[in-house]
């Protein structure tokens, strides 16, 4: 609106100006009531101190159109707030850090979002001033559409912003808020599930423009490319947790890089945000948060960063986690005889190197379902006003839990959390308070955790990748991936096919027309066992091993279970290893082994001429350019040189919910999918070395929906290595 007219009568010296948006003008507070249904669909804060208009580039996480201006640097440096600056965050692009020293619990900034929708639960009250606070969408579009996802929402929101903002000469400067967003995960738009959701909200903002069409309240039309394009935007700025009500679009906390170890939380209130610290922040450090929940594993935290935001994440902590440092205290249990903490697939204690035998790990599981079910019991009790059963219940399952699991573990702090409010609503304020400082500790050892994973990562991944290129070990451990194809004479007498399910669960075989095998010993139960069924109906008798569960989740005639481990050596009703377990079978043999990494160690104690009686083995190797973890690189490069005397590899696939990692100046996927097939059903004649790429389409299935698959067309699949 120009300066001078009044937005209402049209009037020319108007002087009253929206202390909102700080650009229209009316000639008084009648016109402004009379403009504001009109109004308010254009009235957009006016920039202030704390309020940002651009949201993050983060390299690493996110993706953007081009490279940042300097002049725009400058505008993100005068919207921050006093205590905050942006900074060059390396490979996650650009970043906030702290200007001030900070301790736990301290309030760092706070700012009103660039574009919000409530959830189906009301937000709680606003601090700063409401007249400084984005319409509501849920409000704005209330009538034109039953819209049930707030994106959508935010997203009509957003292009009918960026549409006031052309029409509007005099907020230009706000048109930056919406075209310099982030332009977010753009390869969803490559892949067939993610861009069917994405077709699907733009297929809902659309009618939702259509209907405002209809009813006059503008003349906006969009695209469907230009729809979707603002829904990536809207994701590539999003820096909350799927657990946060509604959906928001941050100004400046949107440069919050995230870090599942965070040292700062991200608290929303409606369409304001709070950054509070979470444990001590030096001035210069950057400041980061979780846009997930840091308490999950790593295997969980990369899931539901994938599927909310289509990145990998890089920190530290995930680092060290897939090193094999950590997650012995969010999931973990005690020993039994030294009370340290234990992984959940650990078969001896690393502190007194006691077994872990099935007895105890059923009796723990026993005590730990027990406690479960007292926690449903209180909740039960609660809900029918029988408080005094219910606080019984729930100190039960703290104490049941504390005996077997170690301090900060998830369940514990679940429970506690559920025993204070419980003593809060009965008013036992004191009781409350005492377990409120107990809960505090058991959190604090949490963030302990965290931290102490995030450190180990210094000393574990120099040994991956610095030292790799001129290491002998790694470079022949890569040598050992070389692939070879069968040739046309080979094909004459079998071929390649896909047995089970086309994703995890489901293996590459060679079929030469006959049965598979006679008997299969397959370590890993997975929740998907076709594999294993499909063989089994063919007649095979299926010897199926995993410590971990109790069970497979469905029976076969031809099922025979047993809950051991594979390892190196024989631990007597805890693992077993491959002489011991294919000792008293005879016939076609064939292997199928999933076990996170412990299959190196297994294959190198393995004699030679046990090896010879496997026909073809499928199997996943695990943490391949990480010598932290299921052995180094000189173990792992003679296990596969080992099976290289006997065996062909003939297929591979990368799971791409894991890194690719640089071995030797090659890039080689830090877990692989693999077959090989025994010399004696492929002659050495009938295969050659590999030149095509990888995945082959008509056996290979991308792991992952939010990511590319992982194309390996070079060395050592595709080509000799340099």
């Amino acid at each position: 609106m120009a300066d001078g007219v009044c937005g209402s009568c049209g009037a020319r010296g108007a002087e009253f100006a929206c202390s909102r948006c700080k650009s229209a003008r009316f000639c008084g507070q009648e016109c402004f009531r009379a403009a504001w249904k009109a109004h308010k669909l254009r009235c957009f804060p006016a920039p202030s101190m704390g309020v940002s208009q651009t949201p993050p580039a983060s390299a690493a996480k996110k993706t953007v159109a081009a490279e940042v201006p300097k002049q725009l640097s400058r505008t993100l440096s005068t919207m921050a707030p006093d205590c905050l600056e942006v900074i060059n965050a390396g490979k996650c692009g650009r970043g906030l850090a702290s200007k001030h020293c900070f301790s736990a619990g301290q309030e760092i900034a706070r700012e009103f979002c660039l574009a919000w929708a409530s959830g189906p639960s009301p937000p709680t009250p606003r601090v700063m001033s409401v007249a400084e606070a984005p319409i509501d969408a849920a409000e704005e579009f209330a009538g034109l559409a039953p819209v049930q996802e707030s994106a959508c929402l935010v997203i009509a929101d957003m292009l009918l912003r960026r549409w006031e903002c052309v029409q509007n000469a005099d907020a230009g400067d706000r048109m930056r808020c919406v075209e310099e967003l982030c332009t977010g995960p753009q390869h969803w738009l490559e892949l067939p599930e993610m861009r069917r959701a994405l077709e699907n909200r733009c297929a809902t903002v659309q009618s939702v423009l259509a209907e405002g069409r209809r009813q006059g309240r503008w003349t906006l039309h969009q695209s469907n490319a230009d729809v979707m394009d603002m829904d990536l935007r809207r994701i590539g700025s999003n820096v909350t947790t799927s657990n946060t009500p509604g959906c928001q679009v941050p100004f400046v906390f949107s440069l919050l890089n995230h870090s599942c170890s965070p040292n700062a939380v991200l608290q929303w209130h409606g369409a304001e945000a709070v950054l509070v610290c979470l444990r001590p922040i030096k001035a210069g450090e950057e400041v980061c948060i979780s846009y997930v929940n840091e308490c999950e594993g790593v295997l969980s935290r990369r899931y539901f960063l994938l599927r909310q935001q289509g990145f990998l994440c890089l920190c530290a902590r995930c680092q060290a986690n897939f090193c094999g440092a950590g997650e012995d205290v969010l999931e973990g249990w005690l020993c039994h005889n030294c009370n340290s903490n234990l992984r959940e697939e650990a078969i001896r204690c690393p502190s007194c190197n006691m077994a872990v035998s099935n007895i105890v790990r059923s009796q723990r599981q026993m005590r730990n379902d027990h406690a479960c079910q007292l926690v449903n019991r209180a909740v039960e009790s609660a809900r029918t006003t029988n408080s005094g059963q219910a606080l019984a219940l729930l100190r039960q399952s703290v104490q049941e839990l504390q005996a077997i699991r170690p301090t900060g573990s998830k369940l514990i702090v679940s429970a506690m959390s559920m025993l204070r409010s419980c003593l809060l609503q009965t008013c036992a304020l004191s009781d409350a308070d005492a377990v409120a400082s107990k809960l505090a500790e058991q959190k604090a050892a949490q963030r302990t955790s965290f931290a102490a994973e995030a450190a180990a990562v210094a000393a574990l991944m120099p040994q991956s990748t610095a030292t790799s290129n001129g290491d002998i070990w790694a470079r022949r451990l890569v040598a050992a991936l070389r692939l070879y194809k069968p040739t046309e004479v080979a094909l004459q007498h079998g071929r390649k096919r896909r047995v089970g399910p086309p994703t995890d669960g489901g293996y590459v075989v060679w079929d030469s027309g006959m049965p598979l095998c006679d008997v299969l010993l397959s370590y890993g139960v997975d929740t998907n066992v076709d594999f294993e069924a499909e063989l089994a109906a063919a007649g095979a008798q299926v010897l199926m091993f995993d410590h971990t569960v109790p069970g497979p989740p469905r029976h076969h005639p031809n099922f025979v279970f047993k809950r051991e481990a594979l390892a190196d050596e024989v631990v007597e009703g805890v693992a077993g290893t491959l002489s011991s377990h294919i000792a008293n079978h005879e016939g076609r043999v064939m292997l199928k082994c999933d076990v996170e990494g412990a299959e190196f160690g297994a294959l190198l104690a393995t004699p030679q001429e046990v090896l010879d009686r496997f026909e073809q083995i499928c199997i996943e190797l695990h943490w391949i350019g990480r010598p932290s973890r299921g052995g180094n690189f000189r173990s792992k490069a003679l296990a596969l040189e080992r099976l290289n005397e006997q065996f062909v590899l003939v297929h591979v696939h990368g799971n791409s919910y894991g890194d690719v990692m640089e071995i030797a100046g090659c890039h080689v996927p830090d877990v692989l999918e693999a077959l090989y097939v025994n010399r004696r059903l492929l002659k050495c004649c009938d295969v050659q070395p590999s030149s095509s790429g990888i995945p082959d389409s008509a056996l290979d299935v991308n792991n992952c929906t939010f990511l590319r698959d992982i194309a390996l067309s070079g060395a050592p699949f595709g080509a000799d290595i340099p």
